[in-house]
Order: C-alpha cells, then structure tokens, then sequence
C-alpha cells in the first residue's frame, strides 16, 4: 500500500516525537492517519472531524488543501444566540428539541 508522508507528530503510545502522520494514495478513502515507526502503533481516523483534529496536531503544520476540495468559505457570524439546554442521550450531550404548543 502506497502512502505520502505529511508531517510528524508525537505518539501518545510511547511519547516517540517523531511519529508519521500519513495519507494512502490507493482506494477511494483517503483519510490521513497516523503511524509510530518506534512502537508501530497506528491510529486511523472513523470520520472527517478525526482526521481534522488528527492534522491539526502535526508539527510540520497544516497540509495544503487537497485541489479536487473547494475552500470552504469562512463561517457566517452567529446572530444573536439564546441560551440552550442540553440534555444526556447515550452519554452524549445533545442540544434539547423545542416542542412546539
């Protein structure tokens, strides 16, 4: 399996500073993931929001945007946000619904 190396990381594992964070080039799903030449630990991200928070602890900073994405364009500015309850479901906190009268 053929991979690019992006950037390095450290491994919680074994606390090896020089863990590689890397991205298959085969297969439809090329989500990074990150591997620890010391222990051989590897870690590979379920979902988008894995792999961002994955990327955004490299040490050799951001990777360039892929060219087949779109830049996201910046968030709009919130309007005025009332206060919001949150109730538990199946150990995670969750915004309530509204129900309407």
């Amino acid at each position: 399996m053929a991979s690019k190396k992006l950037g390095h990381t450290h491994c919680p594992e074994c606390g090896h500073q020089e863990a590689h964070i890397k991205i298959s080039l085969d297969g439809e799903n090329k989500k990074p993931y990150r591997h620890c030449p010391e222990c051989y630990a590897s870690y590979h991200p379920r979902n988008k929001h894995q792999a961002d928070m994955l990327l955004a602890k490299m040490k050799d900073g951001a990777p360039a945007p892929a060219q087949d994405e779109p830049a996201a364009a910046p968030p709009a500015a919130p309007a005025k946000q009332e206060e919001q309850e949150f109730e538990m479901v199946f150990g995670v906190r969750v915004p309530k619904r509204k129900v309407a009268a």
